[in-house]
């Protein structure tokens, strides 16, 4: 037996080894090829094959509730129809106009495949048979505007026909200024190596502030990696720890959700008409910066956990939906949400809805929340499937469900009450319309 030769073939793997491990450390550690690379294309894979049906179910409907409607309080809801985008299935999104009673006035049905053919549009990847939509505004011709998230945003009129489409990764929100143009949500995906970004690997997703006329033209996009570093704030982009070699940051690290713009007559000593209120999930953060100079005017980082859908208020305050995800861990109570009222010149946060037992909703993921013209708050408890609206006392005034099955409703994205000219005669007549 030959040990010599043994013991050189045992070095040699030994060597091989220590050098494939040491190579994967570097790599890991400075973000060498061809680690973004594998990781980009898992990120895509993951992306087509994920069940999104376990991230979007419901929780089940208690035997209290087992009527889909409650009236509690007729006197006190804000009146006009309400509109809400759902799903039919986890990939087929439904927008229905309904009453109170929860009677289907109008709805919409939009399909990915049907508003985006074949080989269209300049997209990274392609779902498979669809994918859900999230963000809805409601126009006063009855058009709305919504997104297919993280993908497209588009706009469809009263008969369901696509009146224009963007492929700008649009997703989470649609907001309306006062000059009529929208404000969305969307990004801009770096997989290239360098990603132009400093301490970012591939795939970076990068968020965009952008802005759209009613006609589908892009007239402004900010992004969002590039306006925290012109702002000196390096340090929202580097929260999680590492304590050797290199930070890098990559993927989904802010998670941008919402962009509001503070409306005309807001009295403040922290924000203008005209500047725009961000909302960054991921790292706990709400900031406002000035679409015009692209400065940070004010950020306020936690009092609130994976927040959603924050509300510029006529008194300068800022009305959140606090979803408070990280109590699910907590084994001693229930998790829930909540609807606080940050005010930017304090930093002082007040609950408003669910800080009693009766007052009680809970989304993990997702939800919104509106101001209604009577001091009504409209609340999407997105995880139940359900709206609740509540009078400005706390008091539980109507609650709708989106049932799906006897026992579970269908997740609800956003809702909004429509003005009183959208009434059933404006539906019905827009339906003959149609029809011609």
């Amino acid at each position: 037996m030959n040990f010599s030769r043994i013991y050189s073939v045992f070095c040699g793997l030994v060597v091989l080894v220590g050098s494939v491990f040491w190579f994967g450390v570097e790599a890991r550690t400075h973000n060498l090829p061809p680690l973004p690379q594998i990781e980009a294309l898992a990120a895509e894979i993951v992306g087509v094959v994920d069940p999104i049906e376990r991230v979007l179910e419901t929780d089940l409907v208690s035997m209290q509730e087992m009527d889909p409607v409650a009236i509690v309080a007729p006197d006190l809801v804000q009146p006009g129809l309400v509109a809400l985008l759902t799903l039919v299935s986890p990939r087929e999104p439904i927008v229905r106009v309904i009453d109170r009673a929860g009677n289907v006035v109008h709805e919409w049905r939009p399909n990915w495949g049907q508003v985006w053919g074949d080989a269209e549009g300049d997209f990274i990847r392609r779902p498979e048979t669809g994918i859900y939509a999230h963000g809805l505004y409601v126009l006063p011709d009855g058009s709305f505007v919504a997104n297919f998230e993280h993908y497209s945003t588009f706009r469809m009129n009263v008969c369901g026909e696509t009146l224009w489409k963007l492929d700008n990764y649009g997703h989470h929100a649609v907001s309306q200024a006062s000059d009529s143009t929208l404000w969305i949500p969307a990004e801009d995906h770096r997989s290239s190596i360098p990603t132009e970004y400093i301490s970012h690997g591939s795939t970076a997703r990068s968020y965009l502030i952008q802005q759209i006329d009613l006609d589908g033209n892009i007239l402004k996009s900010i992004n969002l990696i590039k306006l925290i570093f012109k702002n000196d704030l390096d340090g929202l982009l580097f929260l999680r720890s590492r304590t050797e070699g290199p930070i890098y940051a990559r993927g989904d690290t802010l998670h941008l959700n919402d962009i509001e713009v503070v409306p005309e007559g807001v009295v403040s000593r922290v924000l203008n008409p005209g500047d725009l209120v961000l909302s960054m999930r991921d790292i706990n953060t709400i900031m406002a910066v000035d679409p015009q100079t692209e400065i940070v005017k004010w950020v306020h980082i936690g009092g609130f956990v994976r927040q959603h859908d924050p509300d510029v208020l006529t008194n300068g305050k800022i009305s959140i939906y606090d979803n408070q995800s990280h109590l699910e861990s907590d084994a001693l109570r229930a998790p829930f949400s909540r609807i606080l009222e940050l005010d930017p010149e304090t930093g002082t946060t007040t609950t408003i809805i669910g800080a009693e037992s009766h007052q009680r909703f809970y989304s993990r993921i997702t939800g919104s929340h509106e101001r209604l013209p009577n001091d009504n708050i409209l609340v999407v408890a997105s995880q139940q499937g359900r709206l609740l609206e509540f009078a400005s006392t706390g008091k539980l005034v109507w609650r709708y469900d989106a049932r799906q099955t006897d026992q579970q409703n269908a997740r609800i994205f956003n809702a909004q009450v429509l003005p009183p000219h959208m009434d059933e005669a404006f539906f019905e007549t827009a339906k003959r319309r149609c029809e011609q």
